[in-house]
């Protein structure tokens, strides 16, 4: 029981903040997003039993934490914004806001195959080998699914500026 304790703590330490990272990118919320990393070191306490050691740790925690995130996306979960410090420029502030909401938006429009690559990929800095191994697919069908998910990203964030 101890060894499980202090496996998780060195995992939290190592890994929590690029799941929440990932989390926040994929659900465009944070308290959420740390909600959601929470449940996935939860999970994996709960389930450790069922690590087989076939992959990392880490692939093991982000394929929980993908699950999880599944899970709100298919409860629609609106999104909820903080006030804002009254220190920031607003005219600035704003268009980074809207920049950054267009690129949710679009990330949102995505299906769940491709706004995972392009989340593990362009956020989290994974190479294509280590996504295939996450998600356990071929690296060819990791390629094929950045390829397709850029070219369906593209055109929404086109899209969007000419609506």
């Amino acid at each position: 029981m101890d060894d499980i304790v202090i496996l998780i703590e060195k995992l939290m330490v190592e890994y929590s903040n690029d799941l929440k990272r990932t989390a926040y990118v994929m659900l465009g919320d944070e308290q959420l997003s740390e909600d959601v990393t929470q449940e996935t070191f939860i999970s994996f306490y709960r389930n450790h039993h069922k690590f087989r050691g076939d992959s990392s740790h880490k692939t093991f925690l982000y394929r929980i934490l993908l699950n999880h995130i599944k899970m709100h996306w298919r409860k629609r979960i609106p999104q909820a914004f903080d006030a804002l410090d009254e220190s920031i420029d607003m005219h600035v502030f704003e268009d980074l806001l809207v920049n950054v909401l267009d690129l949710q938006h679009a990330l949102r429009q995505l299906k769940d195959t491709y706004r995972e690559v392009i989340t593990l990929h362009y956020f989290n800095e994974y190479s294509v080998d280590e996504i295939a191994t996450i998600l356990d697919l071929s690296s060819s069908n990791v390629k094929m699914r950045l390829k397709r998910g850029r070219a369906v990203l593209k055109k929404h964030l086109i899209g969007g500026i000419h609506s």
